[in-house]
């Protein structure tokens, strides 16, 4: 590089602060024509260099990435952004140091956005299946008014009494099933969750019910779950931390005046 180019903001400056306002503006597009002529050649000659560090950077993002894990194609251009920044700052800092902050500021918020979703798969997706189709059959063990709950356990069968069939499952950890807010529509409905803990990723340990705020808990590692109006997701624990919620279930209204729980 030029000995003397670092010495053009200063030169450039001076010139700035004693031509009149007029000036300026016909000057100001032949000298950013200069500037992004240069941009491109840094560009292309770091080329090399920023294949490698996005390469270097991919191979990490196994043990880096959030919880919901993205494509690599999205990191890729985020390390290819942060290489480059640096370098356009360094050599040109005078003029395209505002430039450069607000599109690390985009970058960093897209990436802390993508990271602050809840992934609510974490528990395996195993089959669900109960029939309540019936208003007989829901009036025994349905759940009616809001923060009443029931929990299906096929293998410790429960609820008591309960008829299970060859066509009966219940998920991975069991299915709690609560009379909640539904987001989607912002109405009170039958809600169903898997009862085992993503933070645990067990079968056998299983959540508990709150019974002064309706919230589920794990009694291992004491991560608490919204399934009253949040979605199951994490508002205290390991599971706010890693930002992981409870694997949710549909439930569809029979027109036998019960609902059917499925997984699919």
């Amino acid at each position: 590089m030029n000995p003397y180019f670092k010495y053009f903001p200063t030169v450039f400056s001076s010139v700035f602060l004693t031509i009149s306002q007029s000036s300026i503006h016909t000057l100001i597009t032949p000298i950013c024509q200069f500037y992004e002529g240069i941009i491109a050649c840094f560009c292309q000659f770091y080329e090399g260099i920023i294949a490698h560090y996005c390469q270097f950077y991919e191979g990490m993002w196994p043990d880096l990435r959030c919880r919901n894990r993205k494509k690599l194609g999205s990191f890729a251009t985020f390390s290819r952004l942060f290489v480059i920044l640096p370098l356009i700052i360094t050599q040109f800092s005078h003029c395209v140091k505002p430039i450069s902050i607000i599109l690390a500021a985009i970058a960093c918020l897209a990436t802390c956005t993508s990271c602050n979703k809840v992934d609510n798969h974490v528990v395996p997706n195993f089959m669900v299946r109960i029939n309540l189709g019936t208003y007989a059959l829901w009036t025994t063990y349905g759940v009616n008014g809001v923060g009443e709950y029931m929990i299906f356990n096929r293998e410790k069968q429960l609820p008591k009494n309960f008829a299970y069939t060859a066509n009966t499952y219940t998920g991975y950890g069991g299915v709690l099933l609560i009379k909640g807010l539904d987001v989607s529509t912002s109405t009170y409905e039958p809600l169903a969750y898997d009862l085992a803990c993503p933070v645990e990723y067990r079968a056998d340990v299983v959540l508990s019910i709150d019974p002064d705020n309706f919230e589920a808990f794990c009694p291992k590692c004491n991560s608490r779950y919204n399934v009253l109006t949040g979605s199951g997701g994490p508002v205290k624990g390991t599971a706010l931390a890693q930002k992981v919620g409870l694997r949710t279930y549909k439930v569809y209204a029979s027109t036998n005046g019960g609902y059917l729980i499925t997984s699919y």
